[in-house]
């Protein structure tokens, strides 16, 4: 079994410390007294927070305009809403609309002078997909505009970047924890006051399918009250097989009795595990290292030997880490490793309503124009 201390075998991956703190229901005194320290630092990190957003409500910030139109796809808190499969589902909506489609993203985890595994995933899914990782999204837009002239540009993870305009702002929400435990960071899981959705056009409630429909409409109800009348659309995030690490079919995946292992290296496994329990399958272990984490040969010899040691017959992994085990070397005895492909899945006929929204972004965007290129 391998012996660094960040990452955990066969334990559960929600209940690290930062996450017992925040996050439990009946906390102990010590954990109560930790609550009280971050909430101090959540104020002082919220009065920031605030006084960013008000320099640009007031337009004492510079707001740059692009001549295309501009999607963003963001989350109000850190980590763990499902925002790649939904970018991705954008992808294919606009490119089978004929459009040149430009990912701008920050690049969270990726080495210097590369992408991350979003944005490799992109890639490999439509090679035509033009994906740019830049720390500074207005250089990141000119380098698009100027190079590939695509048709739109869609910022990921953009919500709270809002030095560059954009004619569509999609928020997405956990179902499951909606408000990141009501706080913003550190002692929640905000990036910032729930208020801060009445910029949003468009809020899309993920993982929706873990509530009932009770619950569900006592959420949006609550989320109506909070930011006024905002289309609220709701989704869940289907597996719809095994695919190889280069992304390919499987015909030889695991038939759903086999032992499996789960590896992720997401925001939330936790999650990742329950979708490979959906598909059939009732994992007899599992391996979470840290959000991004850049997997190594040596990596991936040590969780081989430690799913054969755990009997398992296959290992079951996300495409976002796949994209870099692909580009391992494995032993020749290890374990097979297989990704689980996941695809948006609107409830009820809520995926009109998100094409209707693109719809008129691209006609306004078209009849508007733009100026003050980045």
């Amino acid at each position: 079994m391998p012996s660094e201390n960040h990452h955990r075998f066969n334990d559960d991956p929600k209940d690290g410390a930062f996450h017992r703190i925040i996050g439990t229901e009946h906390p102990s005194l010590p954990v109560r007294g930790a609550r009280g320290m971050l909430r101090a630092l959540s104020g002082c990190y919220g009065l920031g927070v605030d006084a960013r957003n008000r320099l640009y409500d007031l337009g004492l910030r510079r707001v740059y305009t692009v001549d295309r139109p501009v999607i963003s796809v963001g989350n109000l808190t850190v980590g763990g809403s499902g925002k790649t499969p939904l970018v991705l589902h954008l992808c294919e909506q606009l490119r089978r609309a004929g459009r040149r489609v430009a990912v701008l993203a920050r690049g969270y985890g990726a080495r210097p002078g590369e992408v991350n595994d979003e944005m490799l995933l992109i890639s490999r899914r439509d090679k035509d997909v033009i994906c740019i990782a830049h720390p500074d999204r207005v250089a990141a837009a000119r380098m698009a505009l100027e190079q590939y002239e695509p048709d739109v540009l869609l910022l990921d993870d953009g919500f709270q970047h809002r030095r560059i305009a954009r004619d569509l702002d999609i928020v997405l929400l956990d179902a499951q924890n909606p408000f990141g435990h009501g706080f913003v960071l550190p002692r929640g899981l905000l990036r910032e006051s729930p208020a801060s959705l009445r910029r949003a056009n468009l809020i899309v409630l993920t993982h929706a399918d873990r509530l009932d429909a009770p619950e569900r409409s006592a959420l949006v109800e609550r989320i109506n009250k909070q930011v006024g009348d905002v289309d609220i659309v709701t989704c869940r995030h289907a597996p719809t097989g095994l695919v190889t690490l280069d992304g390919k079919s499987a015909p030889d995946a695991p038939p759903t009795s086999a032992k499996v292992v789960c590896l992720s290296s997401i925001a939330r496994p936790i999650s990742f595990e329950r979708t490979v329990r959906d598909m059939g399958y009732a994992p007899v272990a599992q391996c979470a290292w840290p959000d991004h984490h850049p997997y190594t040969s040596e990596n991936i010899a040590e969780i081989t030997a430690w799913a054969r040691s755990c009997g398992a017959e296959a290992i079951l992994t996300t495409e976002k880490d796949a994209v870099k085990l692909d580009a391992l070397d494995a032993p020749s005895d290890a374990c097979p490793i297989f990704a689980v492909r996941i695809a948006i899945d609107f409830l009820a006929n809520d995926g009109t309503i998100l094409d209707a929204h693109v719809d008129a972004c691209l006609e306004r965007a078209s009849a508007e124009g733009s100026s003050d290129e980045p």
